[in-house]
């Protein structure tokens, strides 16, 4: 019994203070480590603020508010420069080749509404 109610007061501890099940375990992402310590930073700021009787208009244009954290931008932008960072050299000369391509198929096509334009200006020349 006295184990059943150890664990009974863990979760109603967990429920208290609305940790995840990851922070009890003492494991937080980068981007939750981030997310926390902006949202202090700003908590901070505007603290600050008032005991030194300034205005929150002007603290709202520090930076840290201007432009705030977003921690699934920072997530998925992470995730794309593994993937840059992983291609594999036959993989990098594949994309360099179409890119190539491309390039090629883009000045002709620039080269053929040059000739289209030249036409429709002035017909009798063809």
């Amino acid at each position: 019994a006295g184990a059943a109610d150890a664990e009974g007061d863990a979760r109603a501890a967990k429920r208290k203070r609305g940790d995840g099940a990851r922070e009890m375990d003492g494991y937080r992402s980068i981007e939750e480590l981030k997310s926390r310590y902006y949202c202090c930073q700003q908590l901070l700021l505007k603290a600050r603020c008032v005991a030194e009787g300034g205005r929150e208009e002007d603290v709202m244009k520090h930076p840290v508010f201007e432009f705030p954290y977003d921690g699934e931008h920072d997530r998925i932008r992470k995730q794309q420069m593994e993937l840059l960072l992983s291609r594999t050299e036959e993989q990098e000369k594949e994309i360099n080749l179409k890119i190539s391509e491309t390039r090629k198929l883009d000045a002709k096509i620039r080269r053929v509404r040059k000739q289209l334009e030249a036409l429709k200006r002035n017909p009798r020349v063809a």
